[in-house]
C-alpha cells in the first residue's frame, strides 16, 4: 500500500483552495515552496497555507535555498512533514535537529543529477528520502526512468520510506513502487483528472 501526497504548486490562493478540496482523499496535501532562487518561480508561503484549512496532514516540499533560515516562518502552518533538498543547504544536520525538536517528520529530497552518496549519511537520521524523477520547479514533466535505479539502490541500503516526485501517472507509479518506493507524489496529473478520488485510490492500492 503506497502513501499518496497530492502536490500543490501555485501562488494563487483561489487555485490552492480549489485543489485542496479536489485532493481531499489524499493521505497528505503537499505544498511546494519555491523562492525563485533555488529554482525559478514563487509559490504560496506558510501564512497563506495556514488559512486554507487543510484537513489532511500538511507536507511542505522546500524547493528553496538555505531552508534552515526559513523554518520558523514555515512551521507556522503546522506541517506534519518537511522535505528539504540535500543540494540546498550546507548544514543538513541543523535542519534535522530543528525538525526533531519540533516533532516534524523529516524528508530529504535528491535531484536527478545528484549522486546518491549525498544522502547515504542521512538514511538513519531522516524519516524518508524523496527521489526527484523530474527536475524540480514545474509540473507535468516527463518521468526520468533512469531514476528507478536510484530508488532500487536506496532500498537495498535501507528500509526507510522512499518517496517519488515527478511525472507520476498510473504507469510510472507502478514502476516506482516495484523499484522500492513507498510514497508517491502527484500534482499536475492528479489535478487534470476528472475523477481524482478514483485515481488516488488506485495509487494507494499499489
Amino acid at each position: 500500500m503506497a502513501i499518496l501526497s497530492a502536490a500543490i504548486l501555485t501562488d494563487d490562493k483561489k487555485i490552492a483552495k480549489r485543489l485542496v478540496k479536489k485532493f481531499k482523499h489524499a493521505d497528505y496535501i503537499q505544498f511546494d515552496i519555491i523562492d525563485n532562487k533555488f529554482v525559478p518561480g514563487k509559490t504560496l508561503w506558510a501564512d497563506d497555507i495556514a488559512k486554507l484549512k487543510v484537513k489532511q496532514p500538511i507536507e511542505l516540499h522546500l524547493i528553496i535555498n538555505n531552508p534552515e533560515k526559513h523554518l520558523t516562518s514555515l512551521l507556522r502552518c503546522k506541517p506534519s512533514r518537511i522535505i528539504f533538498h540535500i543540494e540546498s543547504t550546507k548544514n543538513p544536520l541543523a535542519i534535522i535537529k530543528r525538525l526533531r525538536k519540533e516533532n516534524v517528520d523529516i524528508g530529504i529530497a535528491i535531484n536527478p543529477e545528484t549522486d546518491i552518496k549525498k544522502v547515504i549519511p542521512y538514511l538513519i537520521k531522516a524519516d524518508m528520502i524523496l527521489v526527484m524523477t523530474v527536475h524540480p520547479s514545474k509540473q507535468n514533466q516527463e518521468f526520468l526512468y533512469s531514476m528507478l535505479a536510484k530508488i532500487k539502490t536506496i532500498r537495498k541500503l535501507s528500509s526507510i520510506d522512499i518517496g517519488v516526485d515527478g511525472g507520476i501517472n498510473t504507469k510510472t507509479a507502478k514502476l516506482a513502487v516495484k523499484a522500492g518506493a513507498t510514497m508517491l507524489t502527484s500534482g499536475g496529473y492528479l489535478a487534470k483528472s476528472k475523477s481524482p478520488a478514483c485515481l488516488i485510490r488506485f495509487f494507494k492500492k499499489l
